[in-house]
């Protein structure tokens, strides 16, 4: 629970963090087959989102869904995030996740992701694992994986104002939630407006706020369960039987 309103604002650092890691497999379905079939890791268009260091909690079964409303493109979204089974990874802690996200009139997407533990949030994926609706899972090449790990994040700190750090209550369809709001200044000088709570997990997010984008929680709970259906395959065997559906019109 967020006990120290001061502590914890100077804590706070907002970042845009996802670019190259989370959104590869948003890439994976705009691009289109015929070019994808070179085997060449799509380009990093991406989708930011906010995520607050220091605020996640790699909390088993936690589940969290948010409104999304990219604000330069005019496009709203709604993205589930689900911490799975912890396990160790390459010597190191780690915990599946899963991101659920539905585009306003498309297809749910969902991403399944093997994480590195750091005490600032998810760090570097170390499997990840694609399930377009309708879709046979697959799992996306290590290839891929580096050249993410490779490209510069986008990453904006966010430096709070501490003195505007104010503890207030959130009131729910089903229960109060403990919170801060808080004023910060990212690195452009642009404004950024925040919610805050430790009683959300995983994110600790409620709101969010910035020229580019708001993030808004609709409801959260435990108990998350992995929604990837069947068994995942290799990226170039998936790629190869959408290929072949494309050229014998089969679904």
């Amino acid at each position: 629970m967020a006990q120290d309103a001061e502590k914890e604002g100077g804590l706070l650092s907002i970042f845009y963090r996802l670019p190259a890691l989370f959104c590869i497999w948003i890439n994976l379905l705009v691009f289109p087959l015929a070019e994808a079939a070179t085997a060449e890791p799509p380009e990093s268009g991406h989708q930011s989102l906010v995520v607050v260091d220091g605020y996640f909690q790699y909390q088993a079964g936690a589940w969290a869904k948010y409104q999304i409303h990219d604000l330069k493109k005019n496009e709203r979204s709604t993205i589930v995030f689900s911490t799975l089974e912890r396990t160790e990874k390459e010597g190191g802690p780690a915990i599946w996740m899963e991101i659920a996200v539905t585009p306003e009139q498309q297809d749910p997407v969902i991403t399944r992701v093997l994480l590195e533990e750091t005490p600032q949030g998810p760090g570097q994926p170390l499997e990840i694992i694609v399930q377009p609706h309708g879709m046979t899972p697959f799992i996306i090449p290590k290839s891929f994986l580096e050249k993410a790990q490779a490209e510069p994040q986008s990453a904006i700190a966010i430096k709070p104002h501490e003195s505007t750090a104010k503890p207030i209550t959130i009131k729910t369809s089903k229960r109060q939630l403990s919170a801060i709001q808080v004023e910060a200044t990212d690195e452009q000088g642009g404004p950024v407006k925040a919610v805050l709570s430790n009683e959300v997990p995983p994110l600790g997010l409620v709101r969010a706020e910035t020229s580019d984008l708001t993030m808004k929680l609709k409801s959260f709970g435990k108990n998350a369960q992995t929604k990837i259906e069947g068994e995942p395959i290799n990226f170039y065997l998936w790629l190869t039987l959408q290929v072949g559906k494309g050229v014998t019109g089969g679904d």
